[in-house]
Parts: C-alpha cells; structure tokens; sequence
C-alpha cells in the first residue's frame, strides 16, 4: 500500500439546498490518495486539497513534479462517508 497525489473532482454534493446548486460548479483539485489502486476501490485521501510548500527548492521540485505525474492517472471522485467524514 502506498500513496500518490492524485487529481479529485468535487461534485455538487446530494444533500446541498437547491438554490445552492444553481451557484455552485464541479472543481478539480490534486489530494494525496493512500491506496487508490486496490482491487475493492476504497482509497483514503486528504480532506483538503494539497498546497504546494517545502523547506527547499529541490522539495518543490519533487512534489511539483509529482502532481504533474496525478495529470496523467485516472480522475477520482471526491466523496464522503454517511458521517460527513472523508
């Protein structure tokens, strides 16, 4: 089991109040996945989008180039659980 950044689009949720649904637009947006590959389709993910930071050049390099790599993999959806919990 390992992770990999991976880009996640976030739909218009079921449960949102329809005058929201008219404001509101699919996004995409790169998380780190642990797993996403596993036979059963079950994958953890960062709740919140991954910013870009490191404490040298090289670390943005590496991580820049990794979600460079996520353009190139299958989209997943962004989903929670029943509990509202990712």
């Amino acid at each position: 089991m390992s992770w990999q950044y991976r880009v996640m689009v976030h739909r218009i949720p079921d449960d949102l109040p329809d005058h929201l649904k008219e404001q509101w637009e699919d996004y995409y947006a790169i998380h780190e996945v642990f797993d996403p590959d596993n036979k059963e389709g079950k994958y953890g993910f960062t709740k919140e989008p991954i910013d870009v930071g490191g404490s040298s050049v090289n670390d943005l390099r590496r991580i820049l180039h990794g979600m460079l790599r996520a353009l190139d993999r299958p989209v997943l959806e962004y989903r929670r659980d029943p509990e509202g919990e990712t």
